[in-house]
């Protein structure tokens, strides 16, 4: 059978098995187990993110293959239901609550596809999972980004950016070089 990485947030300490220690940081597991029977083999997390409350699971291809699957789970590890899956999805990683400052996007459930010379960033109903839409540059073409991993709005300060400012990081060339960069929303 399959085996799926653990999740546990905020899980109580002594619930957790550290498994190894790297730099500063314990690798921790728990007793929980993400997405067992929900999603075909083949397929395994690649993000997640804490939204509200509320923890978004992408599910990738473990070959690179197309398609994916969003699932979400309370922080206690209980899957609560899928909330997309296929159509635009290719190797899902990434996601941002859109604010409302973010034009046609504004309020939506962005997630980035992790692909070579061809990632983008797609919007969904955080509720629904209907797809809503990709962003766009300001010609209407998608934005495609070379191997693109996370994404996250700004704080709306000065030393962390506007809240409608879309920041992103990718390993273009193969993942042998990093990019950190903004989409910032025109009005």
């Amino acid at each position: 059978g399959t085996q799926t990485p653990s999740l546990a947030p905020r899980a109580p300490p002594s619930r957790l098995k550290p498994q190894r220690e790297l730099n500063r940081f314990v690798v921790c597991s728990s007793e929980r187990k993400l997405g067992a029977g929900q999603v075909p083999a083949g397929f395994t997390p690649f993000g997640i993110q804490d939204l509200n409350g509320l923890v978004y699971v992408a599910f990738a291809s473990s070959s690179g293959g197309s398609g994916g699957y969003i699932d979400i789970f309370s922080e206690g590890g209980a899957f609560l239901k899928r909330l997309t899956q296929n159509g635009p999805l290719n190797q899902p990683w990434g996601f941002a609550a859109a604010p409302n400052t973010f034009g046609p996007l504004s309020n939506s459930l962005l997630i980035t596809n992790n692909l070579n010379k061809v990632g983008a960033i797609n919007a969904f109903n955080a509720i629904t999972g209907q797809f809503a839409g990709v962003v766009r540059d300001t010609n209407g073409k998608p934005i495609h980004i070379d191997q693109l991993w996370g994404i996250t709005f700004g704080g709306g300060t000065s030393s962390n950016g506007r809240k409608s400012n879309l920041y992103f990081t990718a390993g273009p060339s193969n993942n042998l070089a990093g990019t950190f960069g903004v989409i910032a929303f025109q009005q």
